[in-house]
């Protein structure tokens, strides 16, 4: 699944994928969001029909970007209760838990994942702890959101949530059994 960050792989064109046979590739929501690509790609149909791939794709929610941008850097962003809030070129992007699987159903992606609070692995404890709390509620925010959104739709994308907890095997089981439980 090579990385399509914002609905386009560089340099390989999408014969070159169909040849190789790629079983799928990944976009992100925050990058989407973030270069105004959600609305075309709704328009356009999809992200398949977008980006003329018909084989799988996850829309990854972002939370990668939580720690890449935010943890690392906290002049672009800010982490809250409620949501990771971005800043670029002046512009405040929001992401909550509903508007991440609100977005990463609007282009139609086949699996979609929670947002998450990502940490790098050898953040401290307390860190970890807080990031594995706030995953947890906010992976059971997106599965309420998911139900509601897909409660009529006969096909459903696939709904993944993130593991946290960095090295802490504790917390890392934590985490998964609490996901797990939400379902």
């Amino acid at each position: 699944f090579p990385d399509a960050t914002n609905a386009k792989i560089r340099a390989v064109s999408n014969s070159d994928l169909r040849k190789i046979k790629v079983d799928g590739l990944v976009v992100n929501t925050y990058h989407l969001l973030r270069e105004k690509l959600i609305s075309k790609i709704e328009r356009k149909g999809g992200i398949h029909k977008f980006m003329n791939f018909s084989r799988p794709i996850i829309s990854d929610s972002g939370g990668f970007q939580v720690m890449s941008l935010i943890h690392d850097n906290p002049g672009c962003g800010r982490i809250l209760e409620d949501g990771a809030e971005f800043e670029f070129e002046g512009r405040k992007i929001k992401l909550t838990p509903e508007k991440c699987i609100q977005l990463q159903m609007k282009i139609g992606a086949d699996i979609i994942m929670c947002l998450d609070d990502c940490t790098k692995p050898e953040a401290d404890e307390k860190s970890q702890e807080v990031s594995v709390a706030r995953t947890i509620k906010w992976g059971e925010r997106c599965k309420n959101e998911f139900v509601k959104l897909t409660k009529n739709k006969k096909v459903k994308p696939l709904l993944f949530a993130i593991v946290q907890g960095g090295e802490n095997k504790g917390l890392r089981s934590l985490c998964a059994r609490e996901l797990i439980r939400i379902g």
